[in-house]
């Protein structure tokens, strides 16, 4: 073999290796976010897809749109957002201010005073003029169950249920439990 060749494969290996540590230390800096606030927001048919926050794939899906925030790009497809690392694609939570022409599937009404959002499995949505903006979670708002994976957390002796960026509590209504969006406790 020509050396050349040699070092051709050498370098091709050493970018390979890099793109994996690459893909790791982004892994690494968010796991701990994503896995405390977000786990389970794909779940369910996503989650049997392999779509789960953290994930890396090779490709995005044929019918994606891509997406600013700033200065960070992001590529979303039915629901599910996406950022480029290296010569793959991680799948990320919904980020805030996000807009979107369409709504992620199964998503439900709630309203905090007179202004109508949308809960997707625990991240909100609001309509604006261009389409669907991912905002922080609409205090006040109430919601009839948890988000898959949302995890109890006590706070000055009070219990919250965290997912997202939300802290719920929960109340009683009549016979049934329910839960209220509220502000972050200190």
């Amino acid at each position: 073999m020509s050396q050349s060749r040699s070092d051709a494969r050498e370098d091709w290996q050493d970018y390979g290796r890099d793109a994996r540590e690459d893909r790791q230390d982004f892994y690494d800096d968010n796991w701990n976010n994503w896995n405390t606030h977000w786990h389970g927001y794909y779940s369910g048919w996503a989650f049997g897809a392999g779509i789960v926050v953290g994930a890396a794939i090779a490709s995005l899906p044929p019918a994606h749109t891509t997406v600013y925030v700033g200065t960070t790009t992001y590529y979303y497809s039915g629901g599910v957002y996406y950022v480029p690392k290296g010569t793959t694609y991680v799948i990320v939570p919904p980020p805030a201010n996000a807009i979107v022409i369409e709504l992620p599937p199964s998503c439900t009404t709630v309203y905090a005073g007179s202004t109508a959002y949308y809960n997707c499995s625990g991240a909100y949505y609001l309509q604006v003029s261009d389409g669907y903006k991912v905002v922080n979670p609409p205090v006040g708002a109430i919601i009839q169950s948890l988000p898959e994976g949302a995890t109890e957390e006590i706070v000055s002796g009070t219990k919250y249920y965290v997912y997202g960026d939300a802290y719920y509590r929960a109340y009683y209504s009549g016979g049934a439990v329910i839960y209220q969006i509220v502000e972050v406790p200190q």
